[in-house]
C-alpha cells in the first residue's frame, strides 16, 4: 500500500507532502446472521458490525442451519430490470453493479423488513443497508453471484470477476515436497497451483489476476512460451502488491523496457505458492493489450468512479458543476498528457449512512481496507469492469493523520471491484485552498501520482534515500534523506516522493511504457 504523507517543511512558499509505503492489513468485515426466533423460515437480520463481505453468525443462531429456498420472482433476490419487478419495489440494476439486476429493501434495518423466505438485511453497503439471500454454497446463488461468508450468516452477492471478464477456475496442484524453488517474500514451504494460458501474437502487455479467497497467495515464476523462466524474486521489485495483499495477486507484464522480451504470443504458464486445499483450483483472470506502449501511439483514457465520503461538500450531483472538482481533473489530464492519457468516462456515486459516519475520516491503514472492499461492479461490460475506484473522503486522523492518498496495491487488482486492492483512498483537506497551495491543482497532482501507483509505478527515489525504481530512464536523488530537495534530479517527476503544487510533472519513457501497459487505460472507444 502506497502513502502519501504531509510534511511540516516549508520549501519554495509551497507545502510539501510526502509518500511513502506503509504497512498492508486486511480490514474486518460484515456480517448477516439468522435470528434465532425465525430461523425455522431461513431468516436472518444484521448484527450491525463491521462492513465489508464476509459473515459469520452470532452465538444466538450459530446452531441453525439458513433456509436457502429457491427465490420467488419478485422476492429480495430475484433478478428485475425495474422497480415494478420487485415485491418491495426497488431494484438494484445490473448498471449499478448486480448481474441481471437484484430486487432488495434498501436501508433495511432487520430481516422483517425483507421480501420472500429465506433472506436477511446485510448490513454495511455504502449507500444504505440491503435484503440479500442466504445459502450455503455458491450453487444456492444465482449466475453471477457466489455464497460469501460462513455458517448461517452466509449469503448471495455478485461475484468476484464478472463473467464477462472471462474468469477461469483451473489449475495442477503440486505439494511443497516437489518444489525446488521458492523464497520469495520469506515464504519457502507452500504448495504450489500452475495455471497455463495463451497469449494472442501480436500482444504489448499482459496482465494476470489470480485470487485464492481465505489463503494466502503468492506468485513464484512465470514461464513465457520462448523467453524462458522469469523468477518473481528476480522480478520482486515490481511485484509488491502479491506479498502485501495475501488472496489477490495482480502481477503486470512488462515492468519496464528490461521486461518486453517475456510478452510474446503462445503458451504461458505461472506457479503461485498457497496454502490453501490441494483439492481447490485458483481462479484467475488475464488481459492482454495490442496498443503501442510509447506515447507516440494511440490516444488512451482511464476511466474513474469517485465514491463521495463527506469530500467537503462534494456530492454525485454537485461534482459535475463543482469548480475545484473540475480544475482537479484539469490539474490531472495536464499531468498525464505525457502519457497520451486523459480521463475518459467518470461515475459519481454517493455513500451515506452508517458508512458515511464511519469511513468519511479513515484513522488506520485497516479502514481504508473495509472502505474500498465497499466498492462494487459500475456495470456488467467489460469497459465498464476495467475502471478504478477513487474513494474521496474528509479526511485522515489519528496514526494516519498525516496521510493525504492512499493506493492499495502496486499495481492495483484490474477489472474486479469489492475486494482488497480495488481503490485509492483520497483526502479532501486541500481541494478549496488557495493562495500559496492552489488546492485543486495539487489535489489532482497527488491523485495522478498515487493512481500511477495503482497502474504499477514506484517512486523514483524512496524517502529514506537509497532506493529507486526499477527503471534505467529516471533520475535518482542521492541527498533526499538530507533535505536538500532542491538538488534532486527527479523532483519534476510525478513519482517522486515528495509533492508540492508544481507547474508541471513529468514522466519518463518507461514510466510511460507501464502505464499503457495496464488494461485500466484503455482506447478512446473502450474495450469490448
Amino acid at each position: 500500500m502506497s502513502e502519501l504523507r504531509r510534511l511540516n517543511l516549508a520549501f519554495a512558499a509551497l507545502l510539501l507532502l510526502a509518500a511513502a509505503c506503509g504497512d498492508d492489513s486486511e480490514g474486518t468485515q460484515a456480517s448477516v446472521t439468522a435470528d434465532a426466533a425465525d430461523a425455522g423460515e431461513g431468516s436472518g437480520s444484521a448484527d450491525g458490525s463491521g462492513s465489508g463481505a464476509d459473515a459469520s453468525p452470532d452465538s444466538d443462531s450459530s446452531d441453525t442451519a439458513a433456509d436457502t429456498t429457491p427465490v420467488e420472482p419478485g422476492d429480495d433476490g430475484a433478478a428485475c430490470t425495474q422497480n415494478t419487478d420487485c415485491a418491495s419495489g426497488f431494484c438494484l440494476t445490473d448498471e449499478q453493479g448486480f448481474p441481471g439486476g437484484l430486487c432488495t429493501v434498501f436501508d433495511c434495518s432487520s430481516r422483517q423488513d425483507c421480501f420472500g423466505v429465506g433472506t436477511a438485511c446485510l448490513r454495511g453497503q455504502f449507500n444504505g443497508n440491503l435484503c440479500v439471500p442466504l445459502c450455503v454454497v455458491d450453487a444456492d446463488c444465482r449466475e453471477g453471484y457466489e455464497c460469501r461468508g460462513t455458517g448461517t450468516g452466509s449469503y448471495c452477492y455478485p461475484s468476484f470477476a464478472n463473467s464477462n471478464l472471462d474468469p477461469v477456475c483451473a489449475s495442477d496442484f503440486i505439494a511443497a515436497d516437489d518444489v525446488t524453488n521458492f523464497s520469495f517474500g520469506g515464504v519457502s514451504r507452500l504448495d504450489r497451483h500452475r495455471i497455463a494460458f495463451d497469449v494472442p501474437t501480436g500482444s504489448t502487455s499482459l496482465f494476470v489476476l489470480a485470487w485464492d479467497q481465505g489463503h494466502t497467495l503468492v506468485p513464484d515464476l512465470i514461464r513465457a512460451p520462448t523467453a524462458g523462466e522469469l523468477q518473481m524474486q528476480t522480478y520482486a521489485s515490481y511485484l509488491f502488491t502479491p506479498i502485501s495483499l495475501g488472496e489477490v495477486s495482480p502481477v503486470l507484464l512488462p515492468g519496464g523496457p528490461d521486461y518486453t522480451q517475456y510478452v510474446e504470443g503462445g503458451r504461458y504458464e505461472m506457479e503461485f505458492g498457497t496454502d490453501g486445499p490441494a483439492t481447490e483450483d485458483l481462479c484467475y483472470l488475464v488481459f492482454t493489450e495490442s496498443e503501442s506502449l510509447s506515447a507516440t501511439g494511440e490516444p488512451l483514457v482511464v476511466d474513474l468512479n469517485f465514491y463521495f465520503v463527506g469530500a467537503d461538500g462534494l456530492t454525485a450531483d454537485s461534482a459535475v458543476g463543482d469548480p475545484a472538482f473540475t480544475r482537479l481533473i484539469d490539474s490531472f489530464n495536464a499531468v498525464y498528457s505525457t502519457a497520451n492519457l486523459t480521463v475518459g468516462e467518470v461515475r459519481y456515486f454517493d455513500v451515506g449512512g452508517d458508512i458515511l459516519a464511519r469511513f468519511q475520516v479513515i484513522r488506520d491503514s485497516d479502514e481504508v481496507y473495509e472502505l474500498v472492499k465497499l466498492s462494487r461492479q459500475p456495470g456488467s461490460s467489460r469497459d465498464a469492469l476495467l475502471s478504478a475506484n477513487v474513494f474521496f473522503i474528509e479526511g485522515f486522523a489519528g496514526q494516519s493523520s498525516s496521510v493525504l492518498g492512499i493506493s492499495t496495491g502496486i499495481p492495483g487488482a484490474a477489472g474486479v471491484h469489492g475486494q482488497a486492492g480495488t481503490g485509492l483512498v483520497f483526502s479532501a483537506e486541500y481541494l478549496r485552498q488557495t493562495g500559496n497551495v492552489n488546492g485543486p491543482q495539487l489535489v489532482g497532482q497527488v491523485l495522478a501520482h498515487e493512481l500511477g501507483h495503482y497502474l504499477g509505478l514506484f517512486h523514483t527515489t524512496e524517502q529514506s534515500g537509497g532506493q529507486f525504481d526499477q527503471l534505467d530512464d529516471t533520475e535518482r536523488c542521492s541527498t533526499i534523506e538530507n533535505g536538500n530537495l532542491g538538488a534532486c534530479a527527479d523532483y519534476n517527476n510525478l513519482m517522486f516522493p515528495i509533492a508540492a503544487t508544481r507547474t508541471s510533472l513529468e514522466l519518463s519513457d518507461g514510466q510511460v511504457s507501464i502505464i499503457r501497459a495496464n488494461p485500466l487505460t484503455k482506447p478512446v472507444g473502450g474495450r469490448r
